[in-house]
């Protein structure tokens, strides 16, 4: 869907606790991007039902993999099965290589999630309005075309970088990095954030030979 809907919203806004600056690492930041997405993608009032299913199924990509670091091949096969609200856990079961991986749920996420009234297990999290998953290419979609009509221009990509940069600047170790992005190697991890492997061995060549 991708007609501009200009229209009273409501203030439900999920994405109000991801921050945008830069950071210490030397990290860029889409700075504004992050706020006018905020802004955009705030549910309007008064849509058509189909307009309103196409608007919230696609806030919830956004959502999801703004607040888990999913890759869009991940977000496109995600099952409701495989969402432990109670517990607040997701679970990844076909990740890159076929790896699986557990993941927590942040507040805000589970808060989105929580929109959708039926949450059948085999139904895709975000799927058509007949309840068949989207392909990796029409979510896609949703940054190339409907994000772009609302006035932003944010790669899917953007927003897993985002994810991993922000817990980097908040201390979470690049090894708790490393396994909710689902990495095999660390070494890709430092490579993703921009982190100098190099810097990572000087560091560690400060470790003694012997204790």
């Amino acid at each position: 869907m991708t007609r501009i809907i200009v229209i009273k919203r409501s203030i439900v806004n999920p994405l109000g606790t991801i921050e945008s600056s830069g950071d210490r690492y030397g990290i860029k930041q889409p700075n504004n991007e992050l706020s006018q997405l905020t802004q955009a993608i705030i549910s309007p009032e008064d849509l058509a039902p189909e307009e309103a299913f196409y608007w919230q199924r696609n806030r919830r990509v956004i959502v999801l993999m703004l607040y888990s670091g999913l890759r869009i091949s991940e977000a496109a096969v995600l099952l409701w099965r495989d969402v432990y609200l109670d517990d607040s856990t997701l679970i990844v079961q076909r990740g890159k290589g076929g790896r699986r991986r557990e993941l927590p749920i942040h507040p805000a996420l589970r808060e989105e999630l929580l929109t959708e009234p039926v949450r059948r297990p085999m139904r895709p999290v975000v799927g058509t309005i007949d309840h068949t998953p989207l392909t990796p290419k029409s979510m896609a979609h949703i940054f190339e075309r409907w994000l772009p009509n609302l006035g932003i221009t944010i790669s899917a990509h953007t927003l897993r970088r985002t994810f991993a940069t922000q817990l980097l600047r908040r201390g979470i170790t690049l090894r708790d990095i490393q396994l909710l992005l689902g990495h095999r190697s660390l070494k890709t991890t430092a490579v993703y954030l921009g982190v100098n492997p190099k810097d990572l061995q000087e560091g560690l060549n400060k470790l003694p030979m012997c204790w």
